[in-house]
């Protein structure tokens, strides 16, 4: 059977739809619909939609590779979102994929100097170790998943001299810079903007009472929690930043404690995040005091391009 490789054009997108909830299904997790797949594919100085390739068999779109390009003044991470349709796993579509993907990202050398592709891949699926040989991936870290039924939510205790505020336009660089610090340990992290928190401000899927901030005193920033709504009853923790100065004052806690207060009523009943196994501060531990089950692992391999 004759497959076909080649980049997405916008025509595509119920084609990729359908891929998508075939998969959910088969996965029992929840769909998507055009728009949500359209809205990522728009995110802001991402160049995701311009950078994704499918592939097609019998008039169907087996599968994608859709590239998230972060780019800063002399590096550029490129992050690998993707999936092949149930039905053609381990038949080496999700390779040509990577390949195709690969290829078309050394013309970006000519503008960045370091070209870092990254590639996340959860052990469950048994492709771990073969890819890695395959494309000559390097082991950055690994990643492990935690979730949370909610049986009840507590509430928090912040510490004296520390509020609670929503994000607002005005906060964003601080939110940045925060972000920058707390997670400056980590080997390969992109440098977080002021335009890129406006950015998910601004997103469809953003709600404001998952996305919280903690000031001091003075109303700077030093701290926030973000998430959102996955599926029916689901809910995500993207990020906690401390600032570190700040770290080890009970901020990190009060902040997960109050996100948990705010998801219950909402009608949130299970929580995930997802947490570098390097993790240098107190994260790990905070998690598991407070119900998170450890899951799968996720391995983070990198290539430089």
């Amino acid at each position: 059977m004759v497959i076909e490789y080649r980049q997405f054009t916008v025509s595509d997108i119920e084609g990729l739809v359908d891929l998508i909830n075939e998969n959910n299904d088969f996965f029992k997790k929840g769909s998507k619909t055009s728009v949500d797949i359209l809205d990522w594919f728009n995110e802001p100085d991402e160049d995701i939609k311009e950078n994704t390739f499918i592939s097609i068999a019998e008039g169907k779109i087996i599968g994608y590779q859709a590239l998230c390009l972060v780019k800063r003044a002399v590096k550029v991470n490129v992050y690998a979102y993707g999936q092949v349709h149930h039905a053609w796993r381990r038949k080496g579509v999700g390779s040509e994929l990577i390949r195709q993907s690969l290829k078309s990202l050394t013309h970006l050398k000519k503008e960045f100097p370091n070209v870092i592709y990254n590639h996340l891949v959860r052990t469950s699926s048994g492709q771990e170790y073969e890819l890695a040989e395959k494309f000559n991936y390097q082991i950055l870290t690994r990643l492990n998943s935690y979730h949370l039924k909610i049986k009840e939510a507590n509430s928090p205790r912040l510490p004296a001299g520390f509020t609670f505020s929503p994000f607002r336009q005005e906060l964003a660089g601080g939110l940045a810079s925060l972000y920058n610090s707390a997670f400056s340990w980590h080997p390969n992290t992109s440098e977080l903007t002021a335009k890129a928190i406006l950015n998910e401000m601004n997103n469809r899927d953003f709600v404001p009472e998952f996305n919280i901030a903690c000031l001091n005193l003075w109303g700077k920033a030093i701290g926030y929690i973000s998430g959102h709504r996955e599926g029916g009853n689901g809910g995500v923790i993207s990020t906690i930043a401390v600032h570190p100065e700040s770290q080890g004052k009970g901020i990190g806690k009060a902040l997960l404690l109050e996100l948990i207060l705010r998801m219950k009523p909402a009608g949130v009943k299970t929580i995930r995040l997802s947490v570098d196994a390097n993790n240098p501060t107190g994260a790990i531990p905070l998690y598991k005091k407070h119900g998170f089950k450890a899951g799968e692992t996720i391995i983070h391999y990198t290539l430089e391009i």
